[in-house]
């Protein structure tokens, strides 16, 4: 199978030599294994599992993060932390903070805002547990967990999910609604400097480009699922046009490349304001932030589009399920929308 290759700045970012190795050699391990389940026996705590106390007591408390992905996309990477909140919810657990690798993302979003901080836990004195791969989707798997973290009652203890754990079907949507409520409450957001004009209707469009383009140069066709045309957001710019002519509007366009590779954009009467060189952090706050957003098949703009609290404008068809709730409006590969979405639109007036 051929290799493709992202340059750095594309992706999310790296952690140390120490952990890539590790990862490296998680990754070989699993391969030889060849299911979760062959690999339980090798997890302390899934030998550890029958011995649950008998009389625990009170004082002990019990954890569950995740390490966020650092070896993709932010959206990716942001995973781990959703995963973790729904394992939290799932299992009657505390949530404990892990940070990403990134200062500036930390800076930018301080989700952790209010939180007990993994690291600082084990620091404290609590066992560190890791747990083995579970499918959210399954009773008896998720009875599995329950049953080795009853085995800690009276032992405080931070639980750890394995790198990449995913959530069951669906979930990913649920565990959105937590991060965005974990950004807007965090004092951080009085301190965000936007280069938005209150004057306007400030709309955020994200044309995913970099890792796309550079994919798809390689020959690496299943990117073609994450890749919009120009004249899409071009049909979907007049239409905001159209529909809100009482207003002033300026959009924003976050992506990758040079200005003039977007000059089909120019074709409109739009007010452009063209982010390119804008950090990853900083371009998501101000998707996050915007009055309406356009997003790309991309985890990054899906994510800031849960987190955002005004319209969204999404393309049908997106491997990224969004929520089917009036802050979401669907438009289809060219771009045009059904005249409900359009309604919706003109209600904004």
């Amino acid at each position: 199978m051929k290799k493709y290759h992202v340059k750095k700045e594309y992706k999310h970012d790296y952690a140390g030599i120490g952990k890539k190795i590790y990862r490296k050699l998680h990754s070989v391990f699993y391969k030889i294994c060849g299911s979760n389940e062959k690999a339980y026996p090798f997890y302390a705590s899934y030998r550890h599992r029958k011995n649950v106390p008998a009389d625990p007591g009170k004082d002990y408390m019990h954890y569950i993060t995740e390490e966020p992905v650092y070896l993709a996309g932010f959206g990716h990477g942001l995973g781990g932390w959703r995963t973790a909140l729904m394992s939290a919810k799932i299992f009657g657990l505390e949530y404990a903070y892990t940070p990403m690798v990134s200062e500036e993302w930390e800076k930018t979003l301080d989700l952790g805002y209010g939180l007990e901080k993994a690291d600082d836990l084990i620091r404290r004195g609590f066992k560190k547990v890791r747990l083995p791969y579970y499918d959210m989707n399954k009773k008896e798997s998720c009875d599995l967990i329950r049953q080795i973290i009853d085995s800690y009652k009276g032992t405080n203890a931070v639980f750890y999910n394995e790198y990449q754990q995913w959530t069951a079907k669906g979930d990913d949507q649920k565990c959105d609604e937590m991060i965005r409520e974990m950004f807007w409450n965090t004092p951080r957001r009085k301190e965000d400097k936007l280069i938005y004009d209150n004057v306007y209707t400030n709309v955020a469009v994200h044309i995913r480009r970099g890792d796309v383009s550079q994919l798809l140069s390689q020959g690496d066709e299943s990117m073609r699922l994450r890749w919009l045309e120009l004249s899409y957001y071009k049909n979907i710019i007049e239409t905001l046009l159209s529909s809100l002519h009482n207003r002033k509007i300026r959009f924003y366009i976050f992506s990758e490349g040079e200005e003039d590779s977007f000059s089909e954009l120019r074709e409109t009467s739009a007010d452009l304001v063209f982010c390119l060189d804008m950090s990853a952090p900083a371009s998501f706050l101000h998707l996050c932030r915007s009055d309406i957003l356009l997003t790309a098949p991309s985890g990054f703009s899906m994510i800031a589009g849960a987190v955002n609290k005004g319209l969204k404008i999404t393309p049908e068809g997106n491997f990224l399920l969004a929520p089917k709730n009036e802050d979401w409006v669907y438009a289809d590969k060219t771009g045009h929308l059904s005249e409900g979405s359009v309604e919706r639109i003109k209600s904004l007036e």
